[in-house]
């Protein structure tokens, strides 16, 4: 996900945050979206089912799941002025006077860290954080010393080294969340039926 923002956005959003007008930002929102685990897919070895409950109780023989909340990778383009190493993007992407500027806040942070913020993003906003923790398997210790950072070709070749660390980590979450096409339905049931209650009204 991209925000491109420049000097006049980032002036009204930050005075509607201010007056009250505006809870959250663009980030907050992105950030709150949830990933839900109830598809029924195809792969190499058979059927899977990923009802969190079906494979949090081994009735499934494929046991831990490499993605059990994914979440967008978080790309900011600006043209304010500002430090943005503290930033709660993922990547930073600034013009500075005739170039590009790239900061990568955690770009130091080892390749299994970025993969568990992005395959496995924050299940304390669940309900069954727990069966989710279980499932997710994430190990406290990092398996590889690998980072983003060595994938920076230079200063010189921004681009370069966005192209090598932006595909880095769309490797990571490569093969996205199979869709959980029952769970859609069981939302527009809702919709539509809270729509016809109202209509009634």
């Amino acid at each position: 996900m991209v925000l491109c923002e420049n000097e006049k956005d980032k002036k009204e959003e930050t005075e509607e945050q201010e007056k009250g007008k505006k809870d959250e930002s663009w980030l907050q929102s992105i950030q709150k979206l949830k990933t839900e685990m109830n598809a029924y897919v195809r792969i190499q070895s058979g059927v899977l089912d990923t009802n969190i409950d079906i494979l949090y109780n081994k009735k499934s023989n494929h046991g831990k799941q490499s993605q059990t909340s994914t979440r967008p990778i978080t790309i900011l383009c600006t043209t304010v002025e500002g430090k943005y190493e503290d930033s709660k993007f993922d990547l930073v992407l600034k013009k500075d006077e005739h170039k590009i500027e790239k900061v990568i806040p955690n770009e130091n942070r080892s390749l299994d860290k970025w993969s568990e913020s992005l395959n496995h993003y924050r299940h304390d906003r669940y309900e069954n954080e727990d069966k989710l923790k279980v499932l997710a398997n994430i190990s406290k210790e990092n398996k590889s010393n690998r980072t983003l950072e060595s994938l920076n070709v230079g200063e010189q070749n921004v681009l370069l080294s966005l192209m090598f660390q932006l595909n880095q980590l769309l490797m990571l979450i490569n093969n996205p969340i199979f869709f959980p096409h029952e769970s859609y339905v069981k939302a527009f049931k809702e919709v539509i039926s809270d729509a016809g209650t109202e209509k009634s009204k």
